[in-house]
């Protein structure tokens, strides 16, 4: 199982909307907020959802420089981490490797699992928890939690939220 973690704007358009259409949730997954290919706007031409999803990606990427690369994904190694962090007992960073609230019951990838939120406050509470020194890395999880890290870290100088997405 492979979790992706994308870096969200606050006030970002896409989360309200997603709420009153969850198909949202399955777009954010698949297109997340990169480029979208000719194919797929040929292909999906009368889906209207779609095309209000197209527009709204490009307008954040237009308002937000670089919001499609701020993500990661972590696949086994992710479990590796959860099971240090869980012998922390810090619940923030617990948080960031299993995102937070769900957006809603049907708000989902297309696996069917729900798409979750951290707000940006939340997300500058992982960085203070990370910088904090208590945390002691082991050499086996250094290279995935360090990009974890780095993840939250650039997430909260830009003072964006965080998307996950298990797929």
């Amino acid at each position: 199982m492979e979790y992706r973690y994308q870096s969200i704007p606050h006030n970002c358009g896409i989360l309200e909307t997603a709420r009153l259409k969850p198909i949202y949730g399955e777009y954010l997954e698949c297109y997340g907020f990169g480029e979208i290919l000719f194919e797929d706007l040929n292909f999906r031409a009368g889906d209207r959802e779609f095309l209000a999803f197209t527009e709204e990606t490009k307008k954040m990427r237009e308002e937000y420089p670089g919001i499609e690369i701020r993500k990661i994904e972590l696949g086994r190694e992710r479990e590796v981490v959860r099971s240090a962090i869980v012998e922390t007992n810090s619940s923030m960073l617990l948080k960031a490797v299993d995102g937070g609230d769900i957006l809603g019951v049907s708000i989902t990838s297309t696996q069917g699992e729900p798409i979750r939120f951290l707000p940006p406050y939340v997300v500058k509470g992982i960085v203070e928890e990370l910088d904090s020194g208590r945390i002691l890395i082991s050499e086996e999880i250094a290279e995935p939690f360090g990009k974890l890290a780095d993840f939250y870290r650039i997430s909260a100088a830009f003072d964006e939220g965080v998307v996950t997405i298990k797929l």
